[in-house]
């Protein structure tokens, strides 16, 4: 693994309330994510892709300050995948071809998601997504990031609409993509409140404090 973290977390308070945090994430890392709801889990993820302000603390990605890379190639290299996914379509394919659009990747060479993968029929990625259950847009979602090929996949409760073997299936996805050789070293931070499934795909776990008030509004 290289010496300087992919993301480095240092005294970072991302709300009053909750503890500050200090965490790494090395390239290759698959990083299991626990504590109790409202420790601020999720909102870390949205601080990491610059969706979150933070009321102190450094947060350094790629060996540079947040800050200073805030931009549609940034988001392009660090994907958040939150657990109520949204689509800016109404089909998973139109969508598709809506995220192919963006600055961020108009540039480049990508492949369509394995529609195919997801087992929920022939014309899965044509079906309005209003008329897909949660765990179908959440297999959806999944395959989608995976094939916008990010080099820091943030999943935040990815699997939590799906049965264990649908659930088993999309962690194996995401193992075959961290594995996947690629042009630049790949890291992913996954959030759960199953430690089964963290402790079958995480190559390390880290759990965050309970905050010491509990309105502190962050999961």
């Amino acid at each position: 693994m290289s010496s300087t973290p992919l993301i480095d977390v240092q005294q970072l308070q991302v709300l009053p309330g909750l503890a500050p945090l200090e965490l790494s994430l090395q390239a290759g890392e698959l990083l299991g994510l626990q504590g109790p709801s409202g420790c601020g889990k999720s909102l870390l993820l949205r601080a990491i892709t610059g969706l979150q302000s933070v009321v102190q603390g450094q947060l350094t990605v790629f060996g540079q300050p947040l800050a200073q890379q805030i931009s549609p190639a940034y988001r392009a290299r660090v994907l958040l995948l939150p657990q109520r996914p949204v689509f800016q379509a109404e089909t998973l394919h139109a969508d598709w071809e809506w995220l192919c659009e963006l600055k961020g990747h108009a540039q480049r060479q990508l492949p369509l998601p394995d529609w195919a993968a997801a087992g929920c029929g022939p014309d899965f990625a044509q079906r309005p997504v209003a008329q897909l259950s949660g765990g179908e847009r959440q297999l959806g979602a999944l395959l989608r990031a995976l094939a916008l090929q990010p080099q820091i996949l943030l999943l935040d409760e990815p699997t939590a609409a799906l049965d264990p073997e649908r659930a088993r299936q999309a962690e194996s996805w995401v193992q075959q993509w961290l594995q996947a050789p690629a042009d630049a070293p790949r890291a992913a931070i996954w959030v759960s409140h199953d430690p089964q499934q963290l402790a079958r795909v995480a190559t390390r776990i880290e759990t965050l404090p309970v905050p010491s008030r509990r309105d502190s509004g962050g999961d």
